[in-house]
């Protein structure tokens, strides 16, 4: 490499403030990087960090998990040919926990406040997504079982309360 090249080198490709990449050297991002803080990875034109990093492809950073991973999203889309783009990039950042969505309390509904005190074999089977508030939210899917005759006495137990409560005159007055 000339000396007039190591110079133009020097301006545009640094990989700290005292070190450029030199001859045939690959720039081997750190586990810092990755870390928007504390990232070195810096624009060749502005000198300023990259917002995004880049992912270190090489043999020898990839990890098994990193492949199972990325096969899963391979299975992930071929299952869902189809279907929106943004509806599955929304499904695949939930499964990945890319996004902190809240659940929605159950204690805090009238589902709750009616089967609390119920022997009901209660299970969450999962969840859908939706808007609460203009808040996404996770609402889960309950299942419930119990024995015929005693599901006959709950919804007796249900109407009582609903008197009892006189819930039949707020509704009738939504």
């Amino acid at each position: 490499m000339t000396e007039s090249a190591k110079k133009d080198l020097n301006n545009y490709v640094k990989i700290d403030e005292k070190k450029s990449l030199e001859n045939n050297d690959f720039f081997t991002p750190q586990a810092t990087d990755r870390d928007s803080e504390n990232r070195n990875t810096m624009s060749n034109v502005t000198g300023k960090r990259l917002d995004s990093s880049v992912f270190d492809y090489s043999d020898t950073s990839i990890t098994k998990e990193h492949k199972e991973a990325a096969q899963e999203i391979l299975r992930f889309f071929d299952d869902r040919q189809g279907v929106p783009y943004d509806l599955a990039k929304e499904e695949l950042k939930q499964n990945f926990k890319l996004e902190d969505v809240p659940e929605l309390d159950h204690t805090k509904t009238i589902w709750y406040k009616f089967t609390k005190d119920e022997k009901l074999g209660q299970q969450k089977q999962g969840w859908r997504y939706d808007y609460i508030d203009g808040k996404k939210v996770k609402i889960p899917h309950i299942s419930f079982s119990a024995d015929l005759d005693y599901l006959d006495d709950m919804i007796n137990r249900f109407i009582k309360k609903v008197k009892e409560y006189k819930l039949l005159d707020q509704i009738e007055k939504d």
